[in-house]
């Protein structure tokens, strides 16, 4: 408590005052005093005409009245000087995650599979940006919008668990449709610094690299989660085996570090690879969300405690006798 932020929250209602105080001055003197009388009765009949104790009531009833106005005045201008104590939240980027769902993502070289533990990192994501805005699209030669920006995070979650490789209606995987949709989500928000997240396995193209480029000159950055092993596993079919290219030889789905290092570098934002703990979250997400309880000129906030309302406990008794017949008029 520092009486010496004392302040009014509305002090413009001040203003009235004096002229409230002047109307009822006047409105005193001039139409329920006893000057009205000394036009018409002589000064020296005056005691014979109005008793004392009439008088007498008179001036304490305008002292209250006084009192009610400037205290109904003073709550309204809304006096305080303590400053309410609570968390401040910086979000410093708005980020839109992009999860792969092509049919790479169904390799099993990581526990169970590699689509299961991106959903899973998807949910940490939300989990850690639960007051920031996030938005969610899938892709694979085409990339769809789940979620627009938003900060309802529990929203976004409860898609999470239905997105599969099954639902996507075309095959391939073409980052540069995924990095085009979260740079149009981005500046449709009216974002200034957002960051678009690959969750993939799948590697660069010349499309991606010109995607990535375009986006940095947008204000925006491209960051990537690889989801995978270099070692690569085969690519399950749904009816059993696995997918063979044009030779006919099994297909081994590798993470293609490399290739999405030199796209995050383009696109100036940060590549790692998904871990069993929260070291790639850590990495990831490091200088997103800063939140402070301490006092931080950075993140102050204007929210004040007001005491106005604990004048009415006096005014509301005072006001009440206003009611009474004839105790003003």
């Amino acid at each position: 408590m520092n009486y010496a932020d004392f302040h009014f929250l509305r002090p413009e209602w001040l203003i009235i005052l004096p002229f409230m105080l002047g109307l009822i001055f006047l409105f005193k003197t001039q139409l329920l005093s006893s000057g009205n009388w000394l036009k018409l009765v002589e000064p020296e009949l005056i005691p014979y005409v109005l008793s004392r104790h009439q008088l007498q009531e008179k001036k304490y009833k305008w002292w209250l009245i006084s009192m009610t106005i400037i205290l109904t005045l003073a709550a309204l201008a809304g006096p305080t000087w303590e400053r309410l104590e609570q968390p401040a939240f910086r979000m410093d980027q708005s980020l839109v995650v992009a999860l792969d769902l092509s049919r790479s993502m169904n390799a099993q070289d990581i526990y169970p599979d590699r689509i299961t533990r991106a959903r899973l990192k998807v949910l940490d994501i939300l989990k850690r940006r639960q007051s920031a805005q996030v938005a969610l699209i899938v892709y694979s030669a085409n990339a769809f919008t789940v979620t627009p920006l938003t900060t309802d995070s529990k929203t976004i979650a409860s898609l999470v668990g239905s997105l599969d490789t099954k639902i996507m209606p075309s095959r391939g995987s073409y980052p540069a449709a995924a990095i085009d949709k979260g740079m149009q989500l981005l500046k449709q928000a009216g974002v200034i610094n957002g960051e678009v997240l690959l969750v993939t396995d799948g590697g660069s193209t010349s499309a991606a690299m010109a995607s990535a480029k375009k986006l940095k000159e947008e204000g925006y950055s491209l960051s990537i989660l690889g989801v995978g092993s270099l070692n690569g596993a085969p690519i399950p079919q749904e009816d059993g085996g696995f997918i063979t290219d044009r030779n006919g030889q099994i297909a081994v789905a590798k993470l293609a570090m490399e290739d999405l290092k030199e796209l995050t570098r383009i696109g100036g934002g940060k590549y790692v690879s998904l871990t069993a703990d929260d070291r790639d979250l850590d990495s990831l997400l490091s200088n997103r969300i800063t939140s402070s309880k301490k006092s931080d000129q950075s993140l102050a906030t204007d929210q004040w405690n007001e005491f106005g309302p604990w004048l009415l406990l006096i005014i509301m008794p005072i006001a009440s006798l206003a009611f009474r017949r004839g105790w003003i008029f």
